[in-house]
């Protein structure tokens, strides 16, 4: 008898945990919407000369957040990346530069690495130049970010750029 009566337990509560469950997915609950903070980044060409421009980016990140600097080197956190379309000519010896310069943190955890971070509003500037130079130069291209708190990291975001 106790065993008849263990198993209508167990099949009433499945049946309870089914109905609840139905009733917590029906289309009359909406779920929760997370808001996640993220990274902006507004492009500008500057012009320097006839067909000669610096290609200026400049990410404002989130209050309490932090990214990773594009010179972000070893075992670390990933770094920023920037990538560019078509549309310009850029010389292999030309890197980026970035201001601020980074804040440099070390950890136990990670031994003999520099974490590069960089807060509030960053900008990376590039010289590029056109293949016409009677022609406007418009660039497009992709910046790569991984934003962190104190609480943990989101995931990374990928933000399109565009000269005007």
């Amino acid at each position: 008898m106790s065993k008849f009566l263990v198993v209508t337990l167990m099949i009433g509560l499945l049946f309870l945990s089914a109905c609840d469950f139905a009733h917590n997915t029906s289309t009359n609950r909406r779920p929760v919407q997370q808001i996640v903070p993220q990274v902006e980044v507004e492009a500008t060409l500057v012009p320097l000369s006839l067909g000669k421009y610096q290609l200026k980016l400049v990410a404002t990140i989130p209050a309490d957040y932090h990214i990773y600097s594009i010179n972000q080197k070893g075992d670390g956190p990933r770094p920023t990346n920037i990538e560019l379309g078509p549309g310009a000519m850029v010389d292999r010896e030309t890197k980026w530069t970035e201001n601020p310069k980074p804040t440099i943190l070390h950890y136990d955890f990670l031994p003999g690495i520099d974490i590069e971070t960089l807060s509030g509003q960053v900008e990376w500037t590039l010289n590029v130049s056109s293949f016409d130079p009677n022609e406007s130069l418009v660039m497009i291209g992709t910046v790569t970010v991984y934003p962190c708190s104190n609480r943990g990291c989101l995931l990374p975001q990928t933000i399109k750029f565009t000269t005007e």
